[in-house]
């Protein structure tokens, strides 16, 4: 079975102890599982679970089915990278290019150039 561990089940876990829950099961859930639509209807309509906690978003139409607390966390998110060597010059400069396979960077190229070449021509047509 796998262990369940952070910030949503510890809040969890306090609420728990507050409210005097005996024992809370965890349920890992994501995309996988199902949508976070499923996810409420499980809380809301059809009941099988108490309560969920994580990265659920407030909506008129979600508080139609289930009823939602303040939030209790917020974030500014960020990914954190290594820093490139000092003695390799090219890692920063062309660390933009990274993201996408070449063949992306080729199609690119290819879509802007055609895109100067039917500009220039509707340009050498038009009479404006």
């Amino acid at each position: 079975a796998e262990s369940v561990a952070g910030v949503d089940v510890d809040v969890l876990e306090a609420i728990r102890a507050d409210v005097g829950f005996e024992e809370v099961t965890f349920d890992l859930w994501n995309v996988k599982n199902g949508s976070y639509a499923d996810m409420i209807q499980r809380v809301g309509k059809d009941e099988s679970w108490d309560l969920t906690a994580g990265a659920l978003t407030y909506s008129t139409a979600r508080a139609r089915t289930a009823n939602f607390t303040r939030f209790y966390f917020t974030s500014s998110l960020s990914i954190m990278v290594t820093v490139p060597s000092a003695g390799d010059g090219t890692a920063i400069t062309w660390r933009f290019i990274d993201p996408f396979e070449y063949t992306v960077w080729l199609m690119l190229l290819v879509i802007a150039f055609l895109s100067m070449l039917v500009t220039k021509w509707l340009g050498l047509i038009s009479d404006y």
